[in-house]
């Protein structure tokens, strides 16, 4: 099954298809690509604006847009669920 929360496509949140138990494991890959991505960007050396800050504008928008849907889920929705899922992704 995809997740929806990773659907880099989409023009916005397909929100019907979102589940409180899509958030956690959507913003743990995401956050466990940007790390590697880091990691590599920080490897080399001369950063650039082109070579550092642009790949990790993206990283931040890809993190945003993975965990901005389930945030606003738990703040029109709060439910047990919801509260759950998006307490797990804070830290």
């Amino acid at each position: 099954m995809s997740n929806p929360l990773l659907d880099w496509k989409a023009q916005t949140p397909p929100w019907s298809k979102i589940t409180p138990q899509q958030l956690e494991p959507a913003v743990d890959a995401v956050l466990r690509d940007n790390r590697q991505l880091i990691a590599r960007l920080t490897a080399r050396g001369q950063p650039s604006w082109d070579t550092l800050i642009a790949p990790l504008e993206e990283a931040d928008n890809r993190l945003h847009k993975a965990f901005s849907p389930g945030s606003h889920l738990h703040g029109v929705l709060d439910s047990p669920q919801w509260r759950a899922a998006y307490e797990a992704c804070l830290p």
